[in-house]
C-alpha cells in the first residue's frame, strides 16, 4: 500500500516483470502492459519483482535477474517514470534476487539472494545493504562487510530473505537451498540491534 493505492510486482521469464497499482476499482499498469515504461524496467531479464517498498517520497522496486544481477529502481512521481538506483547486483552479477528491501528506522535495508556456477552454485552467502538515501550504499553482510561476511559465515545462507523490524531491532531471516543434494542446516534469524554502528 502506498498513497492509498496497492502495488503488485509480477513475475514473467518470457517478456519481463510488471508493476501495477489498483485504487479499489482501476488496474493501472505502471511497468510493462499499456505503460510507458517497458516490461523489466526495459530489460526482459529482470523478470520478477520481489519487493516493493516507500522510503523517503518515492516507491522502490527490486527485481530479479539471472544474467546480470538484480536491480532497484525507484519513481518519485507515482509510478509515471523511474530511475534505477542499483546495478547489476552491485556490480556482482551472482547477486540474482534483490530479495526484500525494508524501511527500518529511517534507513533502507536490502537483503540479496547470491547463486554462482558449478559444484558451489548454491553456496555463497547472501548479503545485506543499508541506504540512507536509496541511491548510496553500505555493505553490512558481504564479502566487504561492515559488520558481518556473507551469510553471516555461513555459505549454506545463500540469501536473506526475510526483514522485519521488532522492539527497535532489525531481524534478518536467510534461506538455504531446499532442492540441492548437499546437507543443509535450516534457515537462521539474526538480529541488528541498535548498538550495531551506522
Amino acid at each position: 500500500m502506498w498513497r492509498d493505492h496497492l502495488y503488485v510486482g509480477t513475475w514473467n521469464d518470457e517478456h519481463g516483470a510488471e508493476i501495477h497499482r489498483f485504487d479499489g476499482t482501476t488496474w493501472e499498469a505502471l511497468v510493462g502492459g499499456t505503460a510507458s515504461v517497458p516490461a523489466g524496467f526495459g530489460d526482459p531479464n529482470d523478470t520478477g519483482i520481489f519487493s516493493l517498498v516507500e522510503f523517503e517520497g518515492a516507491i522502490y522496486a527490486s527485481t530479479r535477474n539471472f544474467i546480470t544481477g538484480f536491480s532497484v529502481w525507484r519513481s518519485f512521481d507515482d509510478g509515471a517514470s523511474w530511475q534505477r538506483v542499483v546495478d547489476d547486483g552491485f556490480s556482482d552479477p551472482r547477486q540474482r534476487y534483490g530479495w526484500r528491501l525494508h524501511v527500518h528506522q529511517g534507513q533502507l535495508f536490502l537483503g540479496t539472494w547470491v547463486m554462482t556456477t558449478g559444484d558451489d552454485a548454491f553456496r555463497v552467502g547472501g548479503r545485506l545493504y543499508r541506504s540512507r538515501d536509496g541511491a548510496t550504499w553500505v555493505e553490512e553482510v558481504g564479502p566487504f562487510g561492515s559488520l558481518a561476511p556473507p551469510g553471516f559465515a555461513d555459505d549454506l545462507n545463500y540469501g536473506l530473505r526475510s526483514l522485519a523490524t521488532y522492539q527497535d531491532a532489525l531481524f534478518v531471516g536467510t534461506a538455504q537451498c531446499f532442492f540441492c543434494d548437499f546437507p543443509v542446516t535450516g534457515a537462521e534469524v539474526w538480529r541488528r540491534d541498535a548498538s550495531c554502528p551506522e
